[in-house]
């Protein structure tokens, strides 16, 4: 599986049924905790985000190819439990994926064209320069301070994509609109937590302006929807909810002490959030992001 796959540590892995590397506390800046319902949440996401979406991904990438001997390289960064890189692996078996998290959260089996690391992009990605045809974030929204994404996370990404190559987000903001009285009092207070830590609470929009700026990248495209919340739109709008749930109270602690309430309370919040969204037309807001790295020739013009 070429140069790429052999810096990474190879996994036999099946669908996640545990934590296996619980991370250092001190370490991770992120606001969600790993804990039981973390693999719940993720497998949320992806199922939430490929039904109202209708696909894996939305960049012009070509992610086929003809020649085998030559297959094209795919970097899931952040891929947590590995759903969107087994999925996308099953569906592009002659494409090569690997996945990437700081903590070892990984599945134990998956198709031959997949292989797991755990790496930090703080710390510096293990790859060569310009490697992958796609690079795909989801959700990092509680991951990275705005100085990271600015100095570190965006410049890491683009120093591995290839000439020509693609980087995709996939992203939502911490609130949701339309909101009602609950939906305020809990979007005003996720909001101040991730600032109050350095978040960027707005990253889709913030990640556009960024890449724009990037003397590197080109045709960059921003893409929103808005995922239907609650059981009116069927199966996936109520999953939607759980998903968004199951988010707030993994943070339920610090979002508790933000919003001025002992967090035994924080369940009563919950519950009169889903007679809000039962009565009221409530969205998720998300985004897409993606763009182009210049090719040596574009590069040269704009020198």
């Amino acid at each position: 599986m070429g140069h790429i796959i052999s810096t990474c540590m190879e996994f036999a892995f099946d669908r996640p049924s545990s934590v296996s590397t619980p991370p250092d506390q001190e370490e991770s800046k992120s606001v969600f905790a790993i804990g039981e319902s973390i693999e719940e949440i993720l497998y949320l996401h992806h199922v939430v985000f490929k039904h109202f979406w209708g696909r894996n991904y939305v960049s012009p990438v070509v992610l086929s190819n003809e020649d085998e001997t030559k297959p094209k390289q795919v970097l899931d960064l952040g891929c947590a439990t590995g759903m969107w890189t087994v999925d996308m692996a099953s569906i592009l078996p002659t494409t090569n994926f690997i996945g990437v998290n700081p903590f070892a959260i990984f599945p134990k089996s998956a198709p031959s064209n997949v292989s797991f690391c755990r790496q930090n992009v703080l710390d510096g990605l293990q790859f060569d320069d310009n490697s992958f045809d796609l690079i795909h974030e989801r959700l990092s929204l509680s991951d990275f301070t705005k100085k990271q994404w600015e100095e570190i996370v965006i410049q890491e990404i683009v120093r591995v994509c290839k000439p020509g190559g693609w980087i995709e987000f996939v992203e939502s903001d911490a609130c949701i609109w339309n909101k009602g009285r609950v939906l305020r009092r809990i979007g005003h207070s996720c909001k101040k937590l991730f600032l109050a830590r350095g978040l960027v609470p707005n990253l889709g929009q913030f990640l556009q302006v960024l890449l724009r700026s990037h003397p590197q990248l080109t045709d960059v495209h921003y893409v929103e929807n808005d995922i239907p919340l609650g059981k009116k739109h069927g199966k996936f709008g109520e999953l939607a909810v759980r998903n968004l749930m199951l988010s707030w109270y993994a943070i339920k602690i610090p979002l508790s002490q933000t919003m001025g309430i002992a967090p035994e309370h924080f369940e009563a919040i919950l519950e009169a959030f889903v007679s809000e969204v039962n009565v009221q037309d409530l969205y998720w807001k998300t985004y897409r992001v993606f763009a182009r790295k210049k090719t040596q020739d574009e590069m040269n013009e704009y020198l």
